[in-house]
């Protein structure tokens, strides 16, 4: 069975930028050590250039050779004010997580997926779609 390469969460509430890392990384990597680094690849990856992709959407984004690599999608109970200098009110967070290592089936769902971040209206479907819609949708592994 192919591992699931997409997560979605919904109705998180999360205070700033830091404590969104701390969940994504935390569902990368169980030790403290390897979450701190990971969490430093994403920090890192903002101070070359804005991973703001749209008005209330950011994609942080990372190479990592664990276990899993995909696509974890937060949609944030309520928008995070400040996420960084320049960056606010973020309600959706789209974060990649590559590798080099990674299957071409994966490699191919993941830039189908990309692709359609192209497209203002797929940005209101994962803003306003019921939990239920947007998970079969992701599901469908057609992207």
């Amino acid at each position: 069975m192919e591992k699931r390469w997409i997560k979605f969460y919904s109705g998180e509430s999360f205070p700033d930028r830091d404590s969104v890392y701390d969940f994504l990384v935390s569902k990368l990597c169980e030790t403290a050590e390897g979450q701190l680094l990971l969490k430093d690849k994403l920090y890192y990856r903002e101070e070359i250039g804005s991973i703001q992709i749209e008005e209330q959407v950011v994609l942080p984004h990372l190479q990592y050779e664990g276990p899993w690599q995909g696509i974890i999608i937060l949609r944030l109970k309520t928008p995070i004010k400040i996420w960084s200098e320049g960056i606010d009110s973020v309600k959706l967070v789209i974060c990649l997580v590559i590798s080099e290592e990674m299957e071409e089936n994966a490699k191919k769902k993941i830039r189908s997926f990309v692709r359609k971040l192209s497209r203002r209206d797929f940005f209101q479907f994962l803003l306003q779609k019921e939990e239920s819609i947007i998970e079969a949708y992701l599901e469908q592994g057609d992207l």
